[in-house]
């Protein structure tokens, strides 16, 4: 079993909104804060997480904001993990 942390959970969730938004232009960590009620600076970081692994890219500017680098369907639950979490590991299901 695999054990999420809550930067995990923000980070699928910033990547979700952003899946479904990416056709309409750049989502911004505020819009996805308030979509998921998540603090802003923890959106914020994950979304530079996102960044720096090439699973999303920004865009400055009054318009700017962050998309997916590449088609959801191209983008594993590995690779969002990777991103985020330093130090990850699967466990044994707790009863």
């Amino acid at each position: 079993m695999l054990k999420l942390s809550k930067k995990t959970e923000y980070a699928l969730m910033a990547a979700k909104y952003m899946a479904l938004k990416n056709h309409s232009g750049y989502s911004t960590a505020k819009e996805i804060s308030e979509k998921y009620q998540i603090p802003y600076p923890l959106v914020a970081k994950v979304l530079q997480n996102l960044v720096k692994c090439e699973i999303a890219f920004s865009a400055k500017g009054t318009n700017g904001g962050f998309s997916l680098a590449k088609k959801a369907e191209k983008i594993s639950l590995i690779d969002i993990i990777k991103a985020v979490e330093t130090n990850f590991k699967i466990v044994d299901c707790m009863q």
